[in-house]
């Protein structure tokens, strides 16, 4: 892990992104980059949680606390998906006013790192910008619309194969579970209601309602005869156990025992 806290300087030298990236702005300084906040901030901020818990170090709880508070200054906060990042100071330094959703960028860890991080570093406002997005991810469309004053759409966005109405919203079962949290948050009973909502109904394709039906496979197609569940996959399994074990600890008090039963794979 500790060689890992310094992993922000590599955005100087590798482009992430898994898109094309567009034309290099050659007027920019060089250590201004741009940043995600989920798959890639959310990352260096286990290895400075880490470095901090270890050496009391408070510089690493410093870095961390000045992207938190910069996020929530922006105007779309965690919607906005990504910033400039200065590498000198850990600030984002904006704009932050354009929607950009993706399905991947709080399900590489994020969600998991901030149930650490928020009760070790007091930054209210930052966590107010967290619950927001955790509450209106899986939101319906118009609820969406109404929030951000504006329609995600599909192509300006990292946009998933499946999308649940808007933007890049796919995994929604996964995501079950970051309504779970601002429920929880909330103490808002018809959020938590939704989480299970989201969790036990028809999963759409991505999210694969892991299914446990089996079939036989033979030759040629294998070597060995074998039984396999072909709707259970590794991300699908992943992402529906951690938000089952979430949405448990969360809102379990909100599922229906029957439902549940019902809906037992």
């Amino acid at each position: 892990m500790r060689d890992l806290v310094g992993s922000d300087e590599t955005l100087k030298r590798v482009d992430i992104q898994r898109k094309r990236p567009g034309t290099a702005d050659a007027s920019r300084d060089p250590n201004v980059v741009n940043c995600g906040f989920g798959t890639t901030w959310s990352s260096f901020l286990a290895a400075w949680l880490t470095e901090w818990e270890r050496t009391g170090d408070t510089r690493w709880r410093d870095r961390m606390v000045n992207g938190m508070t910069t996020i929530a200054d922006l105007p779309l906060r965690w919607f906005a998906g990504s910033a400039l990042y200065d590498l000198r100071t850990g600030r984002f330094i904006g704009p932050g006013d354009r929607v950009s959703i993706s399905h991947l960028n709080a399900v590489f860890g994020a969600v998991e790192i901030h149930s650490e991080l928020l009760p070790l570093v007091k930054a209210p406002k930052y966590e107010a910008a967290w619950v927001e997005y955790c509450k209106y991810y899986n939101a319906p469309p118009a609820e969406l619309r109404a929030h951000l004053g504006q329609t995600p759409s599909r192509g300006s966005t990292a946009a998933s194969a499946t999308d649940a109405g808007g933007g890049g919203r796919g995994l929604r079962q996964g995501h079950s579970r970051l309504t779970a949290y601002a429920a929880r948050k909330l103490g808002d009973p018809a959020l938590a209601r939704r989480a299970w909502t989201e969790f036990l109904g028809q999963g759409i394709i991505e999210d694969l309602d892991l299914s446990t039906e089996t079939r036989r496979i033979t030759g040629p197609a294998v070597l060995n005869p074998v039984d396999e569940a072909a709707g259970v996959t590794t991300n699908g399994a992943s992402q529906w156990g951690l938000a089952a074990i979430q949405n448990l600890a969360l809102v379990g008090d909100a599922l229906e025992p029957s439902v549940a039963a019902r809906r037992s794979p």
